[in-house]
């Protein structure tokens, strides 16, 4: 899940008000051990959390007998976190081990490290595989992974100057960047309307971020699918409609 925000744009760009890319909120049924994988592997920083019940939970569309716990993680980008929530009713449960990257809602997202060496030893260490071998474009390394405790596809982006959707110099940052969220959609053409006429979002073209062969790399090698980038910044919101095969 993504979210953006009123806000003026970066200092130097505009003063305008406008839509930011403000965070990614997953359920992880082991916050603990999502805290730890995204610290560890990525460089996040813990950025505290808290405690909710009661009237609390209706935010969260939950029953008033519902207690949970949310924690946050923020990289180098300012103003956006990474959300983690854990609920007790109903409980958490990783996507199955079935469900693909092309089955409908947001089913996958990426992050740039600065040191992917390392965040692929770090991964290793802790048995988690990734789905094939790291490819290279634009001379920077990718390569993606399940997360084991909520299910979702994870790229991972070798940061340097051709990094998707850079605003500006490379400047070497042990902090992770959010580059994308990615959501599989039933009609492309409505939910270009939707971003780009009712939001008033900038449309860009997909292959600012992904070629067709990269649909390998979360173990969909050979899909058909028509797609498009929203620009919030220096991060990018990925639509995807799939032909072949059809999301459930």
């Amino acid at each position: 899940m993504t979210q953006a925000s009123h806000g003026s744009d970066h200092a130097g760009a505009t003063d305008e008000p406008g839509l930011r890319f403000v965070q990614i909120a997953i359920n992880s049924c082991d916050p603990a051990g999502t805290l730890r994988l995204y610290t560890e592997v990525f460089g996040s920083v813990a950025g505290g959390g808290n405690a909710f019940w009661g009237d609390a939970t209706r935010s969260q569309g939950l029953d008033n007998d519902a207690r949970g716990t949310v924690w946050w993680l923020v990289g180098r980008q300012p103003f956006v976190q990474f959300e983690i929530f854990q609920h007790s009713v109903p409980a958490q449960r990783p996507l199955p081990d079935g469900h693909r990257p092309c089955d409908i809602g947001w089913t996958r997202y990426g992050m740039a490290v600065a040191d992917f060496d390392r965040a692929l030893s770090a991964l290793g260490r802790r048995g988690v595989s990734t789905i094939t071998q790291p490819v290279i474009v634009d001379g920077l390394r990718r390569v993606a992974f399940r997360d084991p405790f909520v299910g979702a596809v994870v790229e991972i982006l070798e940061d340097g100057e051709k990094l998707p959707g850079r605003t500006g110099p490379y400047c070497p940052d042990p902090r992770p960047a959010i580059v994308y969220a990615s959501c599989s959609v039933t009609d492309l053409d409505a939910a270009r309307d939707f971003y780009g006429n009712m939001l008033g979002l900038k449309i860009v073209s997909p292959d600012a971020l992904h070629l067709s062969e990269h649909e390998a790399l979360w173990g969909l090698a050979g899909a058909h699918c028509n797609s498009f980038l929203v620009s919030l910044d220096d991060m990018f919101v990925e639509v995807v409609e799939y032909q072949d095969p059809k999301g459930q």
